[in-house]
């Protein structure tokens, strides 16, 4: 399961548990989009391999821009150290070591402000 706390407080206290993806196998990215809301990338299992998906995540429980990144065709598509994520300005950038290529996967996204 994947899920997500906030603190305003610099981690005194966290508050309770947002769940973010009840099938979520492990957390791969997690880049602050505000002090309020964060961008989370995580894989989880597919029929051909791990999928990786990533959501905005607000402290009010909101959650936005839930997309699946990568839904591979055959399995073992992306490597360790697995996938990445970084957002600049108002894009965020996925990356990923493919192995069936041999090269580097990488998805850009818009995401509003």
């Amino acid at each position: 399961m994947v899920r997500a706390a906030f603190s305003h407080d610099h981690g005194r206290k966290f508050s309770p548990p947002i769940d973010v993806e009840v099938d979520g196998e492990g957390v791969n990215g997690l880049v602050m989009d505000s002090s309020h809301s964060a961008f989370v990338l995580w894989t989880t299992n597919g029929n051909n391999g791990e999928i990786i998906k990533m959501a905005r995540v607000f402290d009010d429980g909101r959650i936005e821009h839930r997309t699946t990144v990568l839904d591979p065709v055959q399995s073992h598509v992306y490597q360790w150290p697995g996938p990445s994520m970084v957002k600049i300005k108002g894009d965020v950038f996925v990356a990923w070591n493919d192995e069936e290529s041999k090269k580097l996967g990488i998805v850009k996204m818009k995401v509003e402000e």
